[in-house]
């Protein structure tokens, strides 16, 4: 390519001085190969990339281009994997959540047995006289 296009490319470098190449310059000498295959002299060169310059660009998409049928086809195969993803994620949830309750629950009963094995025992309160004549019968009425 010459010094003729330096204002065009300028190809930066690294720490150590050798050159590196971005997708920036790549796309330049992309372009200027074919034109100097076809005879073209660093002139004209020059004047196309001043006009490419200045001409806005747009983003070329990253997205591949596909027929209908296979966007349609992706697109379905997409939510049938986002179907299986969410049924399997709630799985795991409530897999997880009937673990945490079962810890729960065992850590309760546990809870509750050792509240049962400390408190004091009581002994059974005595049977209570159902009629009048019981309630006085062990008593001297001489005494009254």
């Amino acid at each position: 390519m010459g010094k003729s296009l330096e204002d065009h490319l300028r190809i930066p470098r690294d720490d150590r001085g050798e050159r590196f190449y971005t997708d920036f310059e790549m796309n330049i000498i992309r372009n200027v190969k074919p034109m100097r295959d076809k005879g073209l002299t660093f002139e004209i060169i020059k004047q196309v990339l001043s006009a490419s310059e200045a001409a806005p660009t747009a983003p070329i998409p990253a997205i591949p281009v596909m027929s209908q049928s296979e966007a349609i086809q992706t697109i379905r195969d997409l939510q049938q994997t986002i179907e299986v993803l969410s049924k399997r994620m709630e799985s795991i949830i409530k897999e997880s959540v009937q673990n945490q309750v079962s810890k729960l629950t065992e850590s309760l009963d546990d809870q509750n047995q050792h509240i049962d094995q400390t408190q004091p025992t009581t002994s059974e309160d005595p049977p209570q006289p159902s009629n009048e004549d019981e309630l006085y019968s062990g008593l001297d009425s001489s005494k009254f």
